[in-house]
């Protein structure tokens, strides 16, 4: 959903705003967007599942879309060194950085429902795991993106039903 969303939209503008305030900014400014969109759309999406379930489910989306924000801007820092997409030990860092960041703001924003600090671990390789399916898969590209969020969502999901117990 966040890839349909928002790389059109940093496709679109990304050269337009390159232009107009530079490399480095301007790859600050699209990480912090893209970031914001995965915060939002994996956000809306736990916090559908934790509504009627937890209190703080609110606060756990406020929370991954702060930390999606941040997130987005460390991982394009950590990015910046990866060889156009052609280093691999980068990319898993980058996404994991990624996944570790939004489950420490959700972590933080709402300690009542990921009650461990392994949250943070389990959102990292969850989001690590599921950006690799994608980009493993390229000939199937919208069956990967959706088998991607799947794996993220079952390896989230089943870390917060063992940190519940």
């Amino acid at each position: 959903m966040t890839m349909v969303g928002v790389l059109p939209l940093l496709w679109t503008y990304g050269e337009g705003v390159e232009r107009a305030v530079g490399q480095f900014p301007a790859q600050l400014i699209g990480g912090s967007i893209f970031g914001l969109g995965i915060g939002g759309a994996v956000g809306i999406a736990q916090w559908l599942v934790l509504r009627g379930r937890a209190v703080d489910a609110t606060r756990w989306l406020v929370g991954s879309i702060i930390g999606g924000g941040i997130a987005g801007v460390i991982s394009i820092l950590i990015s910046a060194f990866n060889d156009q997409g052609e280093n691999m030990p980068v990319m898993f860092l980058t996404f994991a950085t990624l996944g570790a960041i939004l489950g420490l703001g959700q972590f933080l924003a709402a300690r009542s429902i990921a009650r461990n600090p392994l949250w943070i671990v389990a959102s990292a390789i969850g989001l690590m795991l599921g950006w690799f399916i994608p980009s493993a898969a390229q000939t199937m590209q919208p069956f990967g993106i959706v088998a991607g969020a799947l794996v993220y969502g079952i390896i989230t999901a089943a870390a917060l039903w063992w940190f519940a117990k």
